[in-house]
């Protein structure tokens, strides 16, 4: 059995149609500003392609292909031999204070593993602070060296990392939902990220990416679980037509729904 109802009244069970199933991008996925402050600096779905939300700068992808088995749709993949990247540069990312990727790494490939790389500090532009999966470990290169920040990151399953950086000095860092370490710079350091992937060789990336944001201001725990829960809705139903007198007039359908015939369509809005 499945999705068994039982009412203590008849009132507003009609046998009439339920209502039309209408396509609607309405879920926070589609949503660039998902605060609604305008904190948003820059958005990538990676669904199908490197372009940006809004009028954020598209990215140039090298040696990226694209998956529908995303966390939200597609993803970007990027190769074992981890000579592949996104080339964001065109963006001026110098204000971020905040990030949120989501992640899913190949077992089978080892060594530093960058999601996000060449981030500057301080006036030298060392292209440092980079966030990368290590052997396993979530970890960073700050201006004070190589950091693990949280063990045994399994592979081949979407994760959420969210870097903070709470002053001028000292990132925060969220993995899965919960704050998981923190890192400390020598410089005033900058979230000025060129890459989504690396532009070296030597430390690539290898696995799936998706939907990552870019924020112009510190986020709380509160946010980080609102970035961690974000969800799809596709399509919206009107049901005004059952004279609920003290219900919603829209109902939301927590599944995509395909329709191949007008037959099948009438099925699926029941």
């Amino acid at each position: 059995g499945d999705n068994v109802r039982l009412y203590n009244s008849t009132d507003g069970l009609v046998a009439g149609s339920l209502g039309v199933v209408t396509s609607a991008a309405t879920g926070s996925v589609y949503t660039h500003d998902i605060f609604g402050d305008g904190s948003a600096v820059a958005t990538y779905q990676l669904d199908g392609n490197s372009e940006g939300l809004g009028s954020t700068a598209d990215g140039v992808d090298t040696n990226v292909t694209y998956s529908s088995s995303g966390k939200f749709g597609g993803c970007a993949v990027f190769s074992d031999d981890r000579n592949g990247n996104i080339d964001i540069s065109a963006n001026d990312l110098s204000s971020v204070e905040a990030i949120s990727i989501w992640f899913n790494y190949s077992g089978s490939a080892s060594g530093w593993l960058t999601l996000l790389g060449s981030m500057s500090y301080g006036p030298s532009n060392n292209d440092n602070i980079k966030l990368s999966v290590h052997n396993g470990n979530l970890a960073t290169y700050t201006s004070t060296g190589n950091r693990i920040i949280t063990s045994d990151v399994e592979a081949n399953i979407w994760h959420h990392a969210v870097v903070v950086r709470v002053d001028t000095d000292t990132y925060d860092y969220y993995l899965d939902n919960s704050k998981v370490g923190s890192a400390m710079t020598d410089d005033n350091a900058s979230m000025d990220i060129k890459y989504i992937g690396s532009d070296n060789p030597g430390d690539g990336y290898a696995g799936s990416l998706d939907q990552v944001r870019f924020f112009n201001r510190a986020l709380t725990s509160d946010e980080v679980n609102t970035l961690y829960t974000e969800y799809v809705t596709k399509y919206t139903a009107d049901i005004s037509a059952l004279n609920l007198s003290d219900a919603p007039t829209k109902a939301y359908l927590d599944k995509p729904v395909t329709v191949s015939t007008a037959t099948e369509a009438n099925a699926n809005r029941c």
